[in-house]
């Protein structure tokens, strides 16, 4: 399962909805950049991403963000569950937007591979994986939201909500370590 191969992470300064703050800002301003198609301002973010845990480069919490917003945009935009044809037609669509910050000169097809692994319609082979999942996932993000900054915020409280109720299921499967969103009250 593709959720059981992302990165694992320790909790950070949480906000009373329950996100990890500085995490979210970060992730939210590579979306932003992607979205803008400013590659350099996307690659700043990400960089920060990685300096924020240097003794834990890969950051969970990130990529559990970015696996439930990506699902939710999907949504969304299609009003249901995408099938594979569906996802194909999102990367054509999508692609030139996509195109303007994730490089793809050796892999032409990184939006379409990206779409499918957020919905786990991949091969072992085909995976996005590693820190890649994240880069190419906040431009597959970015490329797909018209007023990032508004539609992210928007997006915020449906995930701390989804947090809440799936948080124990992903500490158990090694996703967080800390509760990702506490109990609410």
């Amino acid at each position: 399962m593709f959720l059981n191969r992302l990165f694992s992470s320790t909790g950070r300064r949480t906000a009373p909805d329950g996100l990890d703050e500085l995490r979210w800002r970060t992730l939210c301003k590579m979306i932003i950049a992607a979205s803008m198609g400013d590659p350099t301002a996307a690659h700043r973010a990400c960089s920060q991403l990685a300096e924020r845990r240097p003794a834990e480069p890969r950051d969970g919490h990130a990529a559990v963000y970015l696996w439930f917003l990506i699902r939710y945009r999907v949504l969304e935009l299609l009003g249901r569950t995408p099938t594979e044809d569906d996802l194909h037609d999102l990367a054509v669509r999508f692609n030139p937007r996509f195109a303007r910050v994730a490089r793809q000169d050796r892999d032409p097809d990184l939006l379409q591979r990206t779409l499918r692994t957020y919905y786990e319609l991949t091969t072992l082979d085909d995976e996005v994986a590693g820190g890649l999942v994240v880069v190419a996932g906040t431009a597959a993000l970015g490329a797909m939201l018209d007023n990032p900054q508004a539609q992210l915020e928007a997006m915020r409280p449906h995930l701390a909500k989804w947090l809440r109720d799936n948080g124990e299921y992903l500490r158990n499967i090694g996703l967080l370590q800390q509760p990702a969103v506490p109990p609410a009250p």
